[in-house]
């Protein structure tokens, strides 16, 4: 496979994608059932109203994040480009609910866009992605290797696969919950898809990217993606209320 590029704080940074190395699994771990935003305490929220500087803003000749038009906005010119901001929240995460509604600007639809979790430093983290016609991909990044991760109930060899969105579609509501080595993704109130880590990563804060990809439109190969209103909450909290 071709390397992909990940910049950050405004350096490049090139990663190979390996085959082999560490390995995941997928069974003896209870599954959470996605719930709507529940009440409970807010760890961290960001609507983008203010220029706050919370979030890092890199910026190279490939890509570019800034504050604009109350938004966080993530440009890629390059294919197999991908930028993130991580915000300065210090507090650890341990089980948590995650959302983020998404739009997106333009671009190729085979781009991917999400959430940072685990993240750990710019090297250890695990990225929660989908596409504007709903791929989905989970990958962990650990020291420069990536490897995907399959959900729960992947047949064998399968790592990929769709949400079943309406065509077409330019805005996304991006859910994820976090309960120790498992993660359940839903988008746009479809049905969830649950990833298994075979155990946590050191990890516990978070953050969102873009990645290009090329796709079968014309001029494809860059994406411009505008991510406002993160949402953090306490997943205890919310076990609590839903009780």
């Amino acid at each position: 496979m071709k390397p992909i590029m990940w910049i950050f704080s405004g350096l490049l940074l090139t990663l190979l994608v390996l085959a082999a190395g560490i390995s995941h699994g997928s069974a003896g771990t209870v599954t959470p059932t996605p719930m709507p935003t529940p009440s409970g305490v807010v760890l961290f929220e960001d609507d983008f109203s203010t220029f706050s500087s919370r979030w890092r803003e890199p910026q190279t000749a490939k890509a570019v994040v800034a504050y604009d038009n109350e938004g966080l906005r993530m440009q890629v010119n390059s294919p197999d480009v991908a930028v993130w901001s991580v915000p300065d929240f210090d507090v650890p995460l341990a089980n948590y609910h995650a959302e983020v509604t998404v739009t997106f600007v333009d671009g190729s639809r085979a781009s991917f866009f999400g959430w940072v979790v685990f993240y750990e430093s710019d090297e250890n983290f695990v990225t929660v992605g989908i596409t504007p016609d709903g791929d989905w991909q989970v990958r962990t990044w650990q020291d420069g290797i990536v490897l995907d991760i399959p959900p729960e109930d992947a047949a064998p060899g399968e790592t990929g696969g769709a949400f079943t969105l309406e065509p077409g579609q330019t805005t996304f509501s991006i859910q994820l919950d976090v309960q120790s080595t498992t993660l359940c993704l839903v988008v746009n109130n479809a049905e969830p898809v649950v990833f298994v880590l075979d155990e946590r990563p050191a990890g516990e804060s978070f953050g969102l990217f873009a990645q290009a990809r090329e796709g079968e439109e014309s001029g494809s190969g860059f994406v411009d993606i505008v991510f406002d209103d993160v949402l953090v909450i306490d997943w205890l909290e919310r076990a609590q209320d839903d009780e």
